[in-house]
């Protein structure tokens, strides 16, 4: 049965809860927030203490910690993913179809990328060699997340969670009936958390 959280989370840095879309924690402890508007990522203690970790992105959307310990992040401005080293050093990981929106790894450390303007998921190597299209058809994906089955879950425009198999099979609709759906995470039981942008919850 799904259960609505009251949240008070938007903010013009858009961080949100669980670290469901622009947050995420790196095993030092430090919070990196990706602010769209400003064009930065942010670096922020627990204590709250906080600084800019990189500048002049263009259309930063969703970030993502790769086994290797580096901070990738997709760069709507211009349909890259940019890969990051913990001293702020940058590169281009891979360029994608249009729009690069959700970032997620598979268990073989595969990038897989959301893109919002193509309607497609595109796969792509460890080192950042494309391996095509995962998926189409989607109306504007926003994030990505893999369930312990290793199926890839897909929010979209349309207010749904589309799964697909590894394969790339699709399995149909997971959770329907969402209200903005920018960000999903999974507990150790399955259970699927979805944050609502234009509801201000967690579903």
């Amino acid at each position: 049965r799904k259960k609505t959280f009251a949240l008070n989370c938007r903010t013009m840095w858009r961080l949100l809860f669980l670290s469901l879309l622009a947050a995420t924690i790196a095993r030092a402890d430090s919070i990196y927030v990706a602010s769209f508007n400003d064009s930065l990522i942010g670096k922020f203690a627990t204590n709250g203490s906080g600084s800019v970790f990189v500048t002049g992105i263009s259309a930063p959307e969703q970030m993502i910690f790769g086994r290797d310990g580096n901070l990738y992040l997709a760069n709507y401005g211009n349909s890259t993913v940019l890969k990051f080293t913990t001293n702020g050093a940058s590169s281009v990981f891979c360029s994608t179809s249009g729009g690069a929106n959700g970032l997620a790894f598979d268990s073989a450390s595969n990038l897989y990328v959301a893109n919002f303007d193509g309607g497609t998921i595109d796969k792509f190597s460890p080192t950042g060699n494309s391996l095509g299209q995962f998926a189409g058809g989607l109306n504007h994906p926003i994030v990505l997340a893999f369930d312990r089955d290793g199926n890839l879950l897909v929010s979209t425009y349309d207010n749904i969670i589309e799964k697909f198999s590894p394969n790339g099979t699709d399995l149909g609709v997971a959770v329907n009936g969402l209200n903005g759906p920018t960000g999903i995470a999974l507990d150790s039981a399955g259970n699927i958390y979805v944050s609502s942008f234009w509801g201000n919850t967690v579903d």
